[in-house]
């Protein structure tokens, strides 16, 4: 197998059991593995927009409105208008969404224990690194198409 099918391979896989643990785990709390990261970030970010969500997640503007307006369903956060910018929305989590981000951040500790177990500090250090490279080409790259694309629409 190529040496890249293998990266992308083992990053895939890495991830799908990473959420389908967290799937499992979240079960009780009526949120699904996929809108975790949504919390966190809101979590994390009091008052972010749902432009710089989407950015950070890397995930399309629509996507991110679907899951926010669910997450607003559950009562779990809170959209309203910016005041310097009435076309912006920000976010920020409420009580219910507070006391659930505690279980959650338990949850992703027991599973970064378990994923890690036997992974020295420098082993772990190594592979961020490696990861964060491989990301940042990549993004290089797409968004070098993106320009030229961008730029051929244009003529």
């Amino acid at each position: 197998m190529h040496k890249t099918n293998m990266l992308t391979r083992l990053v895939s896989a890495v991830y799908r059991h990473q959420l389908a643990y967290l799937c499992r785990k979240l079960t009780p709390y009526n949120i699904g593995g996929g809108s975790y990261i949504f919390l966190v970030y809101i979590h994390e970010y009091p008052g972010i927009t749902q432009m710089e969500l989407s950015s950070l997640l890397m995930i399309d503007r629509a996507t991110v409105s679907k899951m926010l307006a669910h997450l607003e369903k559950e009562g779990l956060i809170r959209r309203f208008p910016n005041p310097e910018d009435g076309r912006a929305v920000l976010l920020e989590i409420t009580a219910r969404g507070e006391e659930l981000s505690k279980h959650l951040f338990e949850i992703m500790e027991n599973y970064r224990s378990l994923a890690l177990d036997g992974i020295s500090p420098e082993d772990y250090r190594v592979a961020i690194t490696v990861l964060e490279k491989v990301l940042a080409n990549i993004r290089k790259h797409t968004h070098e198409k993106e320009k030229r694309k961008a730029t051929l629409r244009k003529n």
